[in-house]
């Protein structure tokens, strides 16, 4: 019985935790819209061919994923598998449904699972 009110308790956090998320993270997702619509309207503005704004996109995908793997200790803990296996998960997914923000939650949960779950 105690089990199940954990359990319950863990997803009241969880709920609490995304309905206090939401109304901050829905303002910055409309704001990231707006700055990648106009950043691609001015590039194209500019006289760059129309691609260039995608090719910007793919270059900072290319940075992020640097950044994320520039501390990873290969050689002790969990030897870089959770890293390695989101980074495998989100290009993957990318290529599979060539949809960017699906394969970058589905890399981010992936390695949330990873490291909270299995990689103790």
């Amino acid at each position: 019985m105690e089990q199940a009110n954990d359990e319950t308790r863990e997803k009241g956090t969880v709920a609490h935790a995304l309905r206090a998320a939401l109304p901050i993270t829905i303002p910055i997702l409309a704001s990231f819209l707006f700055t990648g619509m106009t950043c691609g309207i001015f590039v194209v503005s500019l006289g760059f061919p129309w691609w260039a704004s995608a090719l910007m996109s793919v270059v900072v995908f290319a940075f992020l994923v640097v950044y994320c793997l520039k501390d990873v200790a290969w050689l002790s803990g969990a030897h870089g598998v959770p890293e390695a296996a989101g980074v495998l998960v989100a290009g993957g997914t990318y290529l599979w449904r060539r949809n960017m923000l699906l394969s970058i939650f589905t890399a981010t949960a992936l390695y949330m699972v990873l490291v909270n779950l299995i990689f103790v």
